[in-house]
C-alpha cells in the first residue's frame, strides 16, 4: 500500500509517499499514477523562481517526498493551490483503489 501523507503548517507544505501499491507488479498503474502526481508537484514548485521559497525533493524506491518552505505570504496561496490540487489526485486514487492507497492529513 502507498501511504500518502500531506502535512502543512504556517511555513511549509509537504507530501510524502511511502510504500508500494502492489496493484499489478510489473505493470502497476496505481504506482505510476501516484509517482506521476508527486513528480508533477516537484516540477511545478521548481518552476517558482523566487528566493523566498525552498523546496526539498527526495526520490527513492518506495519513499518519495516533496517539501516546500515559504518565507513570503505573497507566494503562499500559489504553493497551497499546487499542493492541494495534487492532494485531490491522491484522494481520487484512494477512492478508486482503497486497498492500494491511503491518504492522511497532518497540520492546520
Amino acid at each position: 500500500m502507498i501511504e500518502v501523507r500531506y502535512k502543512k503548517d504556517k511555513g511549509s507544505y509537504e507530501i510524502h509517499l511511502k510504500g508500494h501499491a502492489d496493484y499489478n507488479p510489473g505493470n502497476d498503474i496505481v504506482c505510476a499514477a501516484a509517482s506521476n502526481l508527486i513528480y508533477t508537484l516537484a516540477a511545478a514548485v521548481a518552476n517558482i523562481h523566487d528566493t523566498l521559497i525552498t523546496t526539498e525533493v527526495m526520490i527513492g524506491k518506495g519513499d518519495t517526498k516533496v517539501k516546500t518552505t515559504i518565507k513570503c505570504e505573497d507566494i503562499r496561496s500559489k504553493v497551497a493551490t499546487m499542493y492541494e490540487t495534487i492532494l485531490i489526485g491522491y484522494w481520487q486514487l484512494e477512492a478508486n483503489y482503497k486497498a492500494n492507497v491511503r491518504v492522511t492529513i497532518e497540520g492546520e
